[in-house]
């Protein structure tokens, strides 16, 4: 939604921060080869996936790999395109039905009157597990609590994603273009000229930078995030190419990926310490350095 924004709206953002960001890659079985598989990019992950999971990849890697991390923010190494991927299992046609007719999760939960808490239980008992009983009850209480609610956001998922939460509008189609549209500057400033719209000039984004953060062992696909990383970088050459010495003074694209550390999808919860100092120096970053028009 925030790159969507960002397209429909230019010149309102300073800096563009994607959270473990879904949407991004197209599905691996379709036709194009230019993206790599992930490993478990499906929603099924967001139920499935717990916080033992988390730290026994961690361990798991950290014996099979005996090379030192590359930094505080270390860079996940891409994985490799298997030549011939094994076949995807079909999803069953229930759960298709159930995403395509808008039934989510939190529809069942609410279905389920005062079994609710029960059924929530079994989530959030494996989710929270490495958290202590009084964080971890608090945890539960607080997502039943959410979770109950009258739906509004989650209407949105069947119309954005795919059955198995692939984009049904991928954006790394259209990710290059985030920083580069034109736009009028009273769309972003109050004219108070009262001069009309269609003569002020317009003016072409100078880039803005993107970051994509990602959780160590994140079912978010992290290759996406290096792919899209590739294309601004790429739009950004041919950009440069074209341009005079003033938009050249004015450019200020960039992308990078960061990977937090022990933390999964909910990075923001399993890695929050490393996660928040992420967010304090880019917005440090963004204080220091201003915004080039």
């Amino acid at each position: 939604m925030a790159v969507a924004y960002a397209l429909k709206y230019p010149g309102r953002l300073n800096k563009l921060i994607l959270a473990s960001p879904v949407g991004i890659p197209e599905d691996p079985y379709a036709v194009r080869t230019d993206l790599p598989e992930p490993k478990d990019s499906t929603l099924a992950n967001e139920f499935t996936q717990t916080q033992d999971s988390i730290m026994k990849d961690k361990k798991l890697e950290t014996k099979i790999d005996n090379n030192p991390p590359g930094g505080t923010h270390s860079k996940a190494s891409s994985p490799k395109k298997d030549i011939n991927p094994t076949p995807r299992r079909p999803l069953p046609r229930w759960l298709v039905y159930l995403w395509d007719a808008n039934i989510s999760p939190f529809s069942i939960i609410r279905w389920t009157g005062p079994l609710g808490p029960r059924f929530v239980s079994g989530w959030s008992s494996r989710r929270f597990s490495q958290l202590p009983i009084e964080e971890s009850k608090a945890l539960h209480e607080y997502a039943y609590s959410l979770f109950r609610q009258r739906g509004s956001g989650e209407y949105a998922l069947a119309y954005i994603l795919a059955p198995g939460a692939f984009a049904r509008s991928p954006l790394i189609n259209r990710i290059h273009k985030v920083g580069r549209q034109y736009f009028k500057s009273n769309d972003v400033e109050e004219n108070t000229t009262g001069s009309s719209s269609s003569l002020q000039p317009e003016i072409r984004e100078a880039g803005i930078p993107i970051v994509f953060i990602y959780g160590e062992n994140d079912w978010m696909d992290v290759a996406a995030g290096y792919l899209a990383e590739k294309k601004l970088e790429e739009e950004k050459s041919r950009v440069l190419k074209e341009a005079n010495e003033e938009e050249r003074r004015r450019e200020n694209g960039s992308a990078k990926v960061l990977v937090i550390k022990n933390a999964g999808h909910h990075l923001y919860l399993d890695g929050w310490e490393e996660f928040n100092e992420v967010i304090r120096e880019e917005m440090k970053d963004t204080e220091r350095n201003g915004w080039k028009r």
